[in-house]
């Protein structure tokens, strides 16, 4: 089974249409670069109320329709429907049901914040959903790919209700863990109430009322994946890998983003000044050589919380700042859009307003608790030229190449999350830096030639296909 396979891709989360972590990253990129390089790639993801249908223009699609899913004695009514990747010929359906289309959280409740009681009951449904949409398409895969736990019953259901089936008969599955999933413990109540009893087998291990992911991926499923170096994973079975991430050149490659109002290059560095140029008239600043231009993502209420701490900071500091926010963030609502002469605010841009501020940032302050998200930020703003200014006790979690890319870079900066003064710290170092524009130039050339690129993650999936 080698050359170009039939992938399908199963996942919680994909972004753009849910960016709130790195498997929804990883995601939204990976079947993209996997689909340039000749495979044959669906990917399938819960319609949650939150996902913009006129935005993204969801279609239905008639023979996915009024599905009938039948298991554990219980009968559902589901629709799939249809959209592409942005900028890709990669198509993604959704699984429509009540379940997640009428609820404005994914894993929890956005106003509470408190984890769906019946979220095992919701995926487990998703995953029946996924196997009844590919029957329904009449698309046999060679390999199924699961992204994190949500999508763990799939290879279940294949394993123990469907291990004679010929539609499934020559799939390979492969598990990935792009966070936390060796350590998640499932209640195994729940799963039997859900309908999967064969989770009793002895192979799983199960232990009090609990299993684990792990144990069911390792029994389940022909490879697993980590995306991010962890502790305990220096000694890997035969049947793990680990595969780096880095981030997809197609959408973040300042030499032919045709989003930015001029392309550059390290060889072409200058026309980075015109992009700043912009960006300040188009946010009512004024452009000043000197002063360097820093843009920050804000789209959690435990970053908003630092916001007044922050802007006090920037105050003190010869420094302009555009701040990038997502409207679920409520304090966001009552702050003004110019928040004082050398700070704007921008709720909600579009993918072409990001890549116009990262294009003209000379900065950028990243305060992401999600270490996954923030690492592939700090990538694609490094890429632009953007010089990443980082919280140090998320390091440890970053893949060792990018750990390596640290150790190498002759410009950035880190500051301790806990400690707000260690902010304002690195940032008049680097102020201070940034007044010498011949070395700072020279610095951000050097950290745009280095390859970060998804091309080698796709290549190495490619191998491990050839393998199973």
């Amino acid at each position: 089974m080698k050359g170009k396979y039939r992938i399908f891709y199963i996942t919680p989360e994909i972004a753009p249409f849910i960016n709130s972590s790195a498997n929804a990253n990883i995601s939204g990129s990976l079947p993209k670069i996997l689909k340039n390089l000749g495979h044959d790639i669906r990917v399938m993801m819960p319609k949650y109320g939150v996902v913009n249908e006129r935005k993204y223009i969801l279609r239905d699609v008639i023979r996915l329709r009024d599905m009938s899913i039948n298991f554990a004695d219980k009968s559902y009514s589901v629709n799939a429907k249809s959209a592409f990747l942005p900028d890709s010929k990669v198509q993604v359906y959704f699984l429509d049901h009540p379940q997640f289309s009428e609820r404005d959280g994914i894993y929890a409740d956005a106003s509470t914040n408190l984890t769906y009681e019946d979220n095992i009951d919701r995926f487990v449904l998703f995953n029946y959903g996924c196997v009844q949409t590919i029957r329904n398409l009449h698309w046999r895969p060679d390999i199924i790919i699961c992204n994190n736990w949500p999508s763990i019953f799939f290879p279940l259901i294949l394993r123990h209700e469907l291990n004679q089936d010929e539609f499934f008969k020559n799939a390979r599955i492969i598990f990935c863990d792009h966070g936390e999933c060796r350590n998640v413990e499932l209640d195994l109540e729940k799963i039997l109430n859900a309908g999967l009893p064969a989770v009793k087998k002895d192979e799983y291990k199960v232990t009090s009322d609990k299993v684990g992911v792990y144990n069911i991926a390792k029994f389940a499923c022909n490879a697993i994946i980590y995306s991010k170096q962890k502790n305990g994973l220096d000694d890997l079975d035969s049947f793990e890998q680990f595969i780096s991430h880095g981030i997809d050149y197609q959408d973040w490659n300042p030499e032919g983003d045709e989003k930015i109002a001029e392309k550059f290059s390290p060889e072409k560095i200058h026309l980075k000044t015109e992009n700043k140029k912009i960006v300040c008239e188009d946010f009512n600043l004024e452009y000043d050589e000197d002063t360097p231009l820093a843009m920050m993502v804000v789209d959690d209420e435990e970053q908003a919380d630092k916001l007044t701490d922050l802007l006090e900071i920037f105050k003190k500091l010869n420094l302009q700042v555009i701040i990038v926010g997502d409207s679920s963030v409520r304090i966001l609502d009552s702050m003004n859009k110019e928040v004082d002469k050398q700070v704007r605010l921008k709720i909600d841009p579009s993918i072409k307003v990001k890549h116009q501020i990262v294009a003209g940032a000379d900065l950028c302050l990243l305060l992401n608790q999600e270490s996954g998200t923030i690492e592939s930020r700090f990538l694609q703003n490094l890429k632009y030229g953007a010089i990443g200014v980082i919280p140090e006790d998320l390091i440890e979690g970053f893949k060792p190449e990018t750990r390596k890319i640290l150790d190498n870079l002759p410009l950035w900066g880190k500051y301790n999350s806990g400690e707000m003064k260690t902010l304002q710290a690195t940032l008049d170092a680097l102020l201070k830096e940034y007044k010498d524009h011949d070395k700072w130039q020279k610095s951000i050339q050097e950290a745009m030639k280095i390859d970060f690129s998804l091309m080698k993650s796709g290549e190495q999936y490619t191998n491990l296909f050839n393998s199973l």
